[in-house]
């Protein structure tokens, strides 16, 4: 008979899905039943340029490309998953951002994120509640030009880094993380801070805990080899 997890949709809890494969335009569109569209600020010829034989990536220069969602009570999650497709091309600032949901550039207010630690060539996550943050970096660390899935999943007792749909960290949750209605980014911090160059692709929050099998389903979306 099914496990409870075999018969559950990777779909189920979906409250943000950015596929990032339009290849072209200033609009990134929402798959999930929300309808949380996003839109592209900087030169869309770069934001698009890596898009090849109808496989679209998105490309964030670190100077003047990101995505930004406005707020919304869908994906401001007490618990939950955040996953993407990410290739880091260069390190700019040295805590380069590349998903974050929140209201300010200090650790506090990234109510959900995934960075760079780039002195250590480490993922960065962090959590927060908008005056205290729990962080960690991942174990593996990353080579400059390779495409990683990194998910994030926080519980209320427990935050856990996936890295290639392996558990690559896990610590403590301290904290009990805003659901303050605030926007999300891809390739930058709220304001101008922390761009990233990176290269983005299926980007997915959720309202539930995704178990390691289901996180390592998500790292087997590749669009390239």
């Amino acid at each position: 008979m099914p496990s409870a997890t075999q018969q559950r949709s990777i779909d189920d809890g979906l409250v943000l899905h950015l596929p990032m494969n339009e290849g072209i335009g200033a609009k990134i569109f929402d798959r999930s039943q929300y309808g949380n569209h996003g839109d592209i600020t900087g030169v869309l010829g770069d934001v698009w340029a890596n898009t090849k034989d109808g496989m679209a990536i998105a490309t964030w220069d670190g100077v003047g490309d990101y995505l930004e969602v406005p707020a919304a009570a869908s994906f401001a999650i007490q618990t939950g998953t955040v996953a993407l497709f990410a290739k880091v091309v260069s390190e700019i600032t040295g805590h380069d951002t590349i998903i974050y949901k929140g209201d300010g550039a200090s650790y506090p207010n990234m109510h959900y994120a995934i960075k760079l630690l780039t002195g250590s060539n480490k993922f960065m996550f962090v959590v927060a509640d908008g005056i205290d943050y729990d962080f960690d970096t991942g174990q593996t660390p990353y080579v400059i030009g390779t495409e990683y899935h990194l998910a994030l999943t926080f519980d209320g007792s427990t935050v856990k880094f996936y890295n290639n749909g392996r558990l690559d960290m896990f610590i403590a949750q301290t904290i009990t993380v805003s659901t303050d209605l605030d926007l999300l980014r891809v390739g930058r911090n709220n304001g101008i801070n922390y761009p990233c160059n990176c290269e983005t692709y299926e980007t997915r929050v959720y309202n539930r805990v995704l178990v390691e099998q289901e996180i390592h389903t998500l790292s087997e979306m590749r669009r390239r080899i």
